[in-house]
């Protein structure tokens, strides 16, 4: 019986036949025999299967995932999603988003590029895309610009204000 418990975001591969749990503090991921990224930062729980089969389940939801299925559960509300990828962007330098609210979208950055940002951003903003995660400035401009949000680097800190 092989257990591990996760804080942030990892990738598995899982010998068929071989029982694996992943515990985080939203939920668990049960596999047997599969390869699955799952992610996990503040009040956010993604889980996306790529190969094989993982259960999910949390204090409020459960759910069987297939290969290019995801389970994902922020603040408690659940939605299923649709992969395409053949492995998580992570593994190629790129960070990737859909539909995630901004905030953990910079928790990301944060924890990417070891920055930390200061001001108010409106909590219902958005964003899908990617970012590469071995560019600070581009990666900055990507997810700032694309959301038309100003910003001015000083040392680790990123200085952001939204535009009205």
């Amino acid at each position: 019986h092989r257990e591990l418990k996760l804080s942030g975001e990892a990738y598995f591969k899982v010998k068929k036949g071989e029982k694996f749990n992943v515990n985080t503090q939203h939920g668990s991921v049960t596999v047997l025999g599969t390869e699955f990224n799952v992610r996990t930062i503040n009040s956010y729980f993604e889980v996306v299967c790529y190969e094989g089969k993982v259960r999910v389940k949390t204090n409020k939801n459960e759910a069987e995932l297939d290969p290019g299925k995801g389970f994902r559960e922020i603040a408690g509300q659940f939605v299923t999603l649709n992969e395409t990828l053949a492995e998580p962007s992570w593994l190629n330098q790129e960070s990737s988003f859909k539909d995630i609210p901004l905030k953990y979208v910079l928790t990301s950055l944060e924890n990417q590029y070891d920055i930390h940002f200061k001001g108010n951003v409106n909590e219902q903003l958005t964003f899908t895309g990617s970012f590469p995660n071995d560019d600070m400035e581009l990666a900055l401009k990507v997810v700032l610009g694309a959301l038309q949000i100003d910003y001015q680097i000083h040392e680790q800190t990123v200085l952001i204000e939204a535009k009205e």
